[in-house]
């Protein structure tokens, strides 16, 4: 499939960089999560508890499914700049190539221009 790049590389690094600023936050908050599930037993001991930690269960499938949605984006954030540089590459190689073929041209016309002047 191919993919439109719509932004420069510079707007698609912005976008990695809060990506990845907001995963860690993810993981900050999963840590919380984490420590709040492994404590409810030591405090909560009626049949709340397991209904406590059914949830924070989820919520924290729902942070590590967060997570993982982040990092596939990034990938196609970091793919996109990498196919910028490398159109932008590829056209650096056009242009140099273009102004190859027209010294090459001024150099021949400079021999061809006295030649045929002396005729």
């Amino acid at each position: 499939m191919a993919v439109v790049l719509k932004y420069s590389a510079s707007v698609y690094q912005e976008k990695i960089d809060a990506l990845q600023t907001l995963k860690n936050r993810l993981e900050g908050n999963l840590d919380k999560l984490e420590s709040l599930k492994s404590k409810i037993p030591e405090f909560w001991q009626d049949e709340q508890a397991s209904k406590y930690i059914v949830n924070i269960s989820k919520a924290i499938a729902k942070v590590r499914q967060a997570q993982t949605d982040i990092d596939g984006l990034t990938r196609v954030y970091q793919d996109s700049v990498s196919d910028l540089n490398r159109g932008a590459a590829a056209v650096d190689e056009v242009v140099d190539g273009i102004g190859n073929a027209i010294d090459k041209t001024v150099e021949v016309v400079g021999k061809v221009v006295p030649v045929i002047a002396a005729l």
